[in-house]
């Protein structure tokens, strides 16, 4: 009942806002659907206003367990009922028995389903290098990763087909870097 909600909601912010879809992913959508655990990456993720634009988005496909992480510093009394029903995720990042990698991992690795949104590039500015900890959460979790992308020039979003990750970091790494060529966030 809530995802039919989230659905809803986000076809009338599509709708209302003039963004469009990417219809070339359509054919493996239900691969995906079909998929336990899958690692969503949303880039570019360059202001604040994206995070939004990217949930709206996975509401839109209507994936499932959709979970995000966040510090739990930011999850403030009132505002932390909204972020769980959204599908917030607490995690205390400044943990030095465990890292933030491995807290992330236990947490994928101890549900039957999740599909995880993650930002590489680790913060809501814009910056030209990501950070390693979505690769290393997705190759240590083994779960494959679905890059999906807004287009703020286009006002265009969409997703590449899933994929697992090699091991080999550089090749992983360059793949990913094409799908979001000429991709552009909010902020240019």
């Amino acid at each position: 009942m809530l995802l039919e909600i989230k659905y809803w909601f986000a076809c009338f912010v599509v709708w209302l806002s003039g963004w469009k879809e990417d219809k070339d992913h359509q054919y493996y959508l239900s691969e995906i659907h079909n998929t336990k655990k899958i690692m969503i990456i949303g880039e570019p993720h360059t202001h604040i206003l994206d995070f939004f634009v990217m949930l709206t988005m996975s509401w839109y496909f209507k994936f499932e367990h959709l979970h995000f992480f966040i510090t739990s510093k930011h999850m403030y009394p009132g505002v932390s009922i909204l972020m769980n029903m959204v599908g917030a995720i607490p995690v205390n990042n400044k943990n030095k028995k465990n890292g933030l990698v491995e807290t992330i991992v236990k947490e994928i690795n101890k549900r039957d389903k999740i599909t995880v949104q993650i930002g590489p590039s680790g913060t809501r500015k814009k910056t030209d290098t990501w950070k390693s900890g979505f690769y290393h959460i997705a190759y240590n979790s083994d779960i494959p990763i679905l890059c999906s992308y807004i287009d703020s020039e286009t006002k265009t979003f969409g997703f590449s087909s899933p994929f697992k990750l090699t091991g080999n970091y550089k090749a992983d790494m360059d793949k990913i870097r094409i799908i979001y060529e000429n991709k552009f966030g909010l902020n240019k």
